[in-house]
């Protein structure tokens, strides 16, 4: 069974190259103007830039311009935008056709991580060169860096608990710990994660393994397993398979940690206390929100995600590998790999992930990282992955969500209560169009939605009124397409993931009277 994963988060001087440090500041933000043609904005409407950058003349993207003055004279500028609301859209004008305005506090502040690559020390000022281009564009005014930057995540540390007393005539003793869950935490590795557990023996390091059966009969090692309740047992050899722990008094001892899951998922900001302070250090946050976190599998989850593993064999050939290899890693619920042919011919795999709750896994987290990492040491290692909108060997990008909403007339059967069969139907609809039964690139049709809605008792006839994605495009669409990757020309689009719209009001389901 897959382990969940405890979230990561990074918690608050640059003085060398290769230092991580946090920016912290509110995105730079475009003014709604009339002059700008195919913008769909009003005046006065306020949106914030997510990124900015130059259309080349052979029609690609050049990576994140730290400001305006840096694009040619001619060229085109692509503007990825994001309103109040979280909507995302983007626009391609002239750099002089954009009206730029300070950013307030109510505006959008956001975070992320950066490595420094090299400092130039001038005489007026310092400038800091980074290894990657920043993922969001900033009111330069509103930044500032965080360089004492430590990585953080999830759990409490539980130090040399008595698991209990070896004995050297009984095989595979086994012990359980105390705490639960224990925490495993995001590594480079095909599974995707770590153990924090150490045991020990007369006070002597054991070593953990995933079976005893290749074990030699010397060999001090011990393999665990999770019961259904989330109870970690610590199992030993039985002598042949593994040695048996020495006789002794409480000489068995274990240091974890516990604590894991979407419960340690916290907001930015809410991290100001320590149990224990290095010197010198009188306060500390975290500017960014706590990402990456997975419970552990259920039973459903287990038999689906097992052969994945098993399939790809840790390492990566074929383009199914890629898939294989990026579902079974924790904390993912959902992969899917494509070959895409970019403007230049060249050919890429691109991978369209997405968390095991369903969110976006970030660029900057320790999740997104980790996969990177296992990927290039898993396939060729001559190729070189690479984050969204490259056009290298291979592309790593969270899904699109695309959100349907639907409207129908029902004819109840005169012998059922129109008040208790209705909210089966929208029950019924809630549970088959959710996260963990659809796949990226599926199609939802009327065909489908009605075949659904009759199979309800109770119900004898209906009429599917309306099914659409947006409010300005209410119509009875028969089918709604849910696009796999792509390149568009200028850089990738990953999968879209079609799903029923959670917010109230997004079933419409009206009881005919005969």
């Amino acid at each position: 069974m897959r382990q969940g994963l405890a979230n990561d988060v990074r918690a608050i001087a640059l003085s060398s190259e290769g230092q991580v440090f946090i920016g912290t500041g509110n995105l730079s933000i475009l003014k709604g103007t009339e002059s700008v043609e195919g913008a769909q904005m009003l005046p006065g409407d306020s949106l914030s830039i997510l990124q900015r950058r130059e259309l080349t003349d052979d029609g690609t993207l050049k990576e994140a311009m730290p400001s305006r003055s840096d694009v040619a004279p001619g060229s085109k500028v692509r503007w990825d935008l994001i309103d109040k609301l979280g909507f995302k859209g983007e626009i391609t004008t002239a750099p002089e056709e954009i009206i730029l305005e300070a950013a307030t506090e109510a505006d959008k502040t956001v975070s992320e991580v950066a490595s420094l690559r090299h400092i130039i020390h001038g005489q007026l000022r310092t400038q800091l060169q980074l290894d990657e281009p920043l993922i969001n564009s900033y009111d330069r005014t509103t930044v500032t860096i965080n360089g004492n930057v430590a990585s953080v995540t999830h759990g409490e540390t539980i130090s040399d608990e008595v698991l209990g007393s070896g004995d050297g005539s009984k095989i595979n003793q086994e012990f359980a710990l105390k705490n639960t869950p224990l925490t495993y935490i995001t590594a480079d590795t095909a599974s995707g994660s770590e153990s924090t557990l150490t045991v020990r023996v007369d006070g002597l390091l054991w070593k953990e393994v995933f079976s005893l059966y290749e074990l030699k009969s010397a060999e001090q090692s011990y393999m665990t397993r999770i019961d259904d309740d989330g109870q970690t047992r610590v199992i030993f050899g039985d002598g042949h398979r593994g040695a048996r722990p020495t006789t002794g008094q409480e000489n068995i001892t274990a240091t974890y940690r516990s604590g894991l899951g979407p419960d340690g998922e916290v907001e930015a900001n809410t991290i100001t206390l320590v149990q224990t302070a290095p010197l010198g250090v009188v306060e500390v946050t975290n500017p960014q929100a706590a990402t990456g976190a997975a419970p552990p599998e259920t039973r459903a989850e287990a038999r689906q995600n097992a052969p994945l593993n098993t399939l790809s064999l840790d390492r990566i050939i074929s383009l199914r590998d890629y898939e294989y290899f990026v579902g079974g890693f924790s904390g993912i619920g959902k992969a899917q790999a494509a070959e895409l042919k970019t403007q230049q011919g060249n050919s890429m795999v691109q991978v369209t992930i997405a968390g095991r709750n369903g969110d976006e896994v970030a660029r900057d987290s320790h999740l997104y990282t980790q996969i990177i990492e296992a990927v290039d040491a898993a396939r060729d290692p001559t190729l070189r992955a690479a984050a969204s909108g490259s056009a290298s060997e291979f592309s790593l990008d969270s899904y699109q969500l695309l959100l349907f909403n639907i409207e129908a007339k029902l004819w109840i059967n005169w012998q059922y209560l129109a008040s208790a069969v209705i909210p089966e139907v929208e029950k019924a609809l809630q549970e088959e169009f959710t996260f963990e039964k659809r796949a990226f690139a599926q199609d939802v049709t009327a065909a489908e939605i009605v075949k659904l809605i009759q199979s309800i008792n109770g119900v004898d006839g209906v009429d599917l009124d309306a099914l659409y994605l947006k409010e300005s495009d209410k119509q009875l669409n028969q089918i709604l397409e849910a696009q796999p990757a792509y390149w568009d020309g200028l850089e990738v689009q990953p999968a879209e993931l079609l799903l029923l719209n959670p917010a109230a009001g997004s079933i419409t389901l009206e009881e005919v009277i005969v």
